[in-house]
């Protein structure tokens, strides 16, 4: 038995203990690849997927392992087969918009199958999809036994059809919002260069004809990376301490910095880390990107998760630069953040993105 099928074996012998989330479909939005679409019944559950484009819905499986639990590990595992990044589950809804016992135990599964698989989970109204599949069925005469292999994945397909069109909707929707507050930009003029970043005037035109001149910063990207140990002396975080020229004070943060041309973030928190801590990792996760002030700079930062660490190195920062390093327990990080000398909010945003990564990889 693989260490997967220990975890979901853990899991349905204490079925209680399991907790999972239910997502907005709007949440999907934000998700990329492909979704999958499951009409879950106690006995056959039918599995739709979409393609890259998320255009067209298509009833791929049914599976008939019984019971929500077992069904709900047996789904999990179809989604990684299958590629998915995301679920639709189906939720049956009386014609006059109310939710019976049929309802909650769809939600369970939602939340079960979101624990059991990682993935975003969101739910859609089925309250038609079995009857217009039934329709579709009789329409083309199809009947016995070949009715029964179909129909559930039939049923899959038209909630996964319903998702897509609902979200594709709304993605027109902001869209056309978007038009409607974006700004025309007529250039712009460097007004100081400095090492770090560039400072810019920028000519611009409001969509309602104002032209004004704005002040912002180009930068080369940053990347920031959590180095996370587990060992008998912890469960902690490696952070450094350093003097920071903007606040006037000492802070402790995360190692990070200016990432080389040519660098993926992946080899700059490699870098940054031995350079600041003397610490090897052994693995470096990239666990999202995002613009630090989108009202002012227009870099990224990368954040990195560092694994399996080494800490046989050697420091050697740059020549300005004077740090110390210490090992933080991850709880005391959490809730002392924003107090004493945990001021930097690019750290906040690296916890955030850390507690999600653990969030997804949780037993």
């Amino acid at each position: 038995m693989n260490k997967d099928s220990i975890k979901t074996e853990k899991k349905l012998n204490s079925p209680g203990s399991i907790e999972g989330r239910i997502s907005g479909l709007s949440e999907l939005l934000g998700v990329q690849g492909r979704i999958a679409g499951i009409d879950f019944g106690d006995v056959r559950t039918g599995i739709a997927l979409c393609e890259a484009s998320r255009v067209l819905a298509t009833g791929v499986a049914v599976i008939s392992p019984g019971g929500l639990y077992r069904t709900a590990a047996a789904a999990a595992d179809m989604l990684k087969e299958l590629g998915a990044s995301a679920a639709v589950v189906g939720l049956p809804v009386n014609m006059d918009g109310s939710e019976g016992p049929r309802a909650d135990r769809c939600r369970r599964f939602a939340e079960v199958l979101n624990a059991m698989s990682g993935l975003p989970v969101a739910m859609c109204d089925e309250r038609l999809s079995t009857a217009a599949a039934a329709r579709y069925l009789n329409e083309t005469d199809t009947r016995g036994k070949e009715r029964k292999r179909v129909i559930d994945a039939l049923s899959a397909e038209l909630i996964l059809q319903s998702a897509l069109d609902r979200l594709k909707t709304e993605r027109d929707k902001m869209a056309s919002n978007k038009e409607k507050l974006e700004w025309k930009q007529n250039g712009s003029e460097r007004l100081l260069h400095t090492p770090i970043l560039d400072v810019k005037s920028l000519d611009e035109t409001s969509p309602e004809g104002y032209r004004g001149k704005y002040i912002a910063f180009d930068a080369p990207d940053w990347t920031l990376v959590i180095p996370a140990v587990k060992d008998p002396e912890g469960d902690d975080f490696v952070m450094v301490r350093q003097w920071r020229h903007g606040l006037g004070a000492v802070t402790s943060e995360f190692p990070g910095g200016v990432g080389e041309p040519g660098e993926t973030p992946e080899e700059t928190a490699a870098r940054e880390l031995e350079e600041e801590t003397g610490i090897r990792a052994g693995k470096i996760t990239l666990l999202g990107s995002c613009n630090p002030n989108p009202a002012l700079f227009s870099n990224r930062v990368n954040f990195c998760l560092a694994e399996e660490l080494d800490f046989g190195g050697t420091l050697h920062p740059d020549t300005d630069e004077v740090i110390t390093c210490l090992r933080v327990n991850k709880q005391e990080v959490l809730d002392s953040f924003c107090g004493g000398e945990y001021q930097h909010a690019l750290a906040g945003t690296a916890l955030c993105l850390y507690l999600r990564h653990i969030g997804r990889r949780a037993d």
